[in-house]
Parts: C-alpha cells; sequence; structure tokens
C-alpha cells in the first residue's frame, strides 16, 4: 500500500443525539489530489474539523501525516487549511495577515514576510496588499484565504469549499491555483461543484449521512473502465443496440432516447481495446456517432448513492 497522507478508522463525532459521522474510515494516498463530496450534512465539514484538530471525535481514530491531528506541534508547518468561509481580520491588511498567519504557523517573521509576498504574488493580489479586510471583494479575501492556507508549503492542504460563492473567473483563477501545486503536495477539496471535482481530483471519497459510502479512483467510483457512451445525433439506435449487445466484452447495451445516448457496459476488456470496438459496431450499423464519453458523471454517481 502506498503512503497515506490521512487515515481514519471508525470515526465517529456525535453533537448531542445528533451522530454527524457515523465511523468514517478515509485513505488518503500522499501525493493525490483527493476529493470530499456528499449533500449538506453528510459530514464533510465535520470530518475536515476533526482533521485539522479543531474538533475532537467522538470515537475513532484519525492519523494526519503519521500524527494525531490533536498534536498541534507534531503538524505545524506540515497542514494548511482553508475553512469553508474563513473570515479575514477587520483591522489587518492582507499582508499583515498572512505575516501573522506565517508566524502562528512556525515560520520566522523574515520567513513569513517573504513568503506572504510570495503569496499575494502567486494568488495575483500584490496590488491589494495594503487593503484590510473589508476593502477586499469576497474573491479577493478568498483568494487570501487560500494563500494563507499554503503559507509555508504544508506538506497537505485541506480546502473546504474554495470556490464558493465565487463568479466564474475568479473561480476559475482558483482552480488554476490548485492545479499549479497540487503536485508539490497532497491536496483535499471538499465541494459541492463536481464538476470541479472532476477536473481537479484523482481519487474521491462520497459521504451521506455521515458514513463513506464509496471511495477510490475517480476512474473507479465512477467506473470509465465499465462504461461506454456513444451519443447519437438522432433519436434510432436500434440496429447500433443489437450491433454492441452481440460484442462478447458488453455485458449489456441499451439506448435512452430522450438522451440519444447509447450506452454500454462492458467487463473483461481493457478501454483502449473496448472503446474502438465500440465506435466501429455503432458505426457500421448505422449509428451516426457525435461523442464517446466513459463512466458516468460524478454528479450521476453521486446521486445514485446518496
Amino acid at each position: 500500500m502506498s503512503e497515506l497522507a490521512i487515515e481514519t478508522t471508525g470515526l465517529k463525532r456525535s453533537f448531542g443525539a445528533f451522530p454527524a459521522l457515523r465511523g468514517i474510515d478515509l485513505r488518503v494516498p500522499a501525493g493525490s489530489v483527493f476529493g470530499l463530496v456528499g449533500p449538506n450534512g453528510a459530514g464533510k465539514t465535520t470530518t475536515f474539523s476533526i482533521l485539522c484538530g479543531f474538533l475532537h471525535p467522538t470515537e475513532g481514530a484519525a492519523k494526519v501525516l503519521g500524527h494525531d491531528p490533536r498534536d498541534r506541534a507534531a503538524l505545524s508547518g506540515k497542514l494548511g487549511a482553508l475553512p469553508q468561509d474563513a473570515p479575514l481580520p477587520t483591522r489587518m491588511s492582507a499582508f499583515d495577515a498572512l505575516c501573522y498567519w506565517g508566524e502562528l504557523s512556525g515560520l520566522s517573521r523574515v520567513d513569513a514576510k517573504n513568503d506572504a509576498v510570495r503569496w499575494l504574488d502567486r494568488v495575483g493580489l500584490q496590488e491589494h496588499a495594503r487593503k484590510k479586510g473589508p476593502q477586499l471583494s469576497h474573491g479577493m479575501a478568498k483568494r487570501v484565504a487560500l494563500a494563507q492556507a499554503f503559507l509555508g508549503d504544508p506538506r497537505l492542504v485541506l480546502l473546504d469549499e474554495p470556490t464558493s460563492g465565487l463568479d466564474p473567473k475568479t473561480a476559475h483563477e482558483i482552480k488554476q491555483i490548485i492545479k499549479r501545486e497540487a503536485g508539490t503536495r497532497t491536496v483535499v477539496v471538499s465541494s459541492h461543484d463536481l464538476a470541479q471535482i472532476e477536473e481537479l481530483c484523482d481519487s474521491v471519497a462520497i459521504l451521506d449521512k455521515g458514513s463513506v459510502v464509496q471511495q477510490g479512483t475517480l476512474g473507479d467510483v465512477t467506473g470509465r473502465g465499465e462504461l461506454v457512451r456513444l451519443h447519437l445525433a438522432d433519436d434510432e439506435a436500434d440496429q447500433a443496440t443489437a450491433a454492441l449487445s452481440a460484442l462478447a466484452f458488453v455485458t449489456h447495451a441499451a439506448f435512452d432516447r430522450a438522451e440519444r445516448t447509447l450506452e454500454a457496459r462492458v467487463q473483461g476488456a481493457p478501454p483502449e481495446e473496448a472503446v474502438p470496438a465500440i465506435l466501429k459496431a455503432a458505426l457500421q450499423a448505422g449509428a451516426r456517432v457525435v461523442g464517446v464519453t466513459r463512466g458516468q458523471r460524478l454528479e450521476e454517481r453521486v446521486l445514485e448513492l446518496t
């Protein structure tokens, strides 16, 4: 098994009589970009809060970079976090706030200042460094908070709804920042934007009602190796459906007339062989194919499981 950046076993947390977490078992590979998804109330923010050491579990155990998350000293400088809608200090400039947070994470005053300058540049806020919290737009404040999470080059960064409430341009810019940083550390992203999770993450866990209902690589969760969809130009595909059903490795073929989508379930053939063969059979049967996709969208899978 590869090294794990996060491992939880039987993680439970109750608030009074309400069980927010019912036994979470997470395995986050080191170096991955990992998505944590699920509906409101699934337990995502509670899980994040425990991993950051803000909350203690009622039962179970968590290891973050090999340490109990309550051991602040052991994780100082190694763990960065962006809480959802984290407020900025109202009386401090963006630069001063980053310097303050940098020192809190264990950086020297000089290193904190240098890192604040570096990260204000990376998030595109050099010209706004001296603005205080109330003077920053929501998007600017989010970028300052994102910069805070990466101060000191932590090995693990937890991002809770990093693009929530942002306009498309600012959300795109923040996603590009996350992509640039992803290859240098482990990043865990919690978001309701499932298209964003598909774009950013290589592994994912789906939570519902305080439990993990599925986790694994994005390909495994969405069935990219087991499902091929052909998008057609018209709503007639009887011959193509029959042609796909006749393929030895296709266990089921069906056509959704409303969506103009011909779907084939695959078993026992690698995608690099199955997809060309399915496409060839459909075209020979007269199907007018305008697109090919593999697997379900993550949104579809989440809706099925939650």
